[in-house]
């Protein structure tokens, strides 16, 4: 289990269904880790994405980059620094890493 991250900085977390059951976790305890990759100095942006039965949410959190303008792409908002967005596939992950992307300096 493992994170990764782009060139410019944006970490991100996929947490399936099959992770939750292996380690015994439920969503809400996923949800609350998203912090745990702000420990990592050279992460810009830090996202989890949760697999729910009919959607996938996102948790994104960020040092000091406005993101609640990426969350409300993707069915979402919240705060400059703590926000959330619902995507409904697993191919989309990669458009809210491209938004992400776009906004590091």
């Amino acid at each position: 289990m493992s994170f990764k991250v782009t060139d410019k900085g944006v970490a991100y977390f996929i947490i399936t269904e099959d992770l939750l059951n292996m380690y015994g976790v439920d969503r809400l305890e996923a949800s609350n880790l998203v912090n745990t990759l702000s420990s990592i100095r050279s992460n810009k942006i830090w996202a989890f994405f949760i697999e729910y039965p009919s959607e996938i949410r996102v948790r994104i959190r960020s040092r000091n980059i406005p993101i609640a303008s990426i969350a409300r792409q993707f069915n979402g908002g919240g705060h400059s620094l703590a926000s959330g967005a619902t995507i409904h596939s697993w191919e989309e992950v990669d458009h809210v890493i491209q938004a992400l992307d776009q906004v590091c300096p």
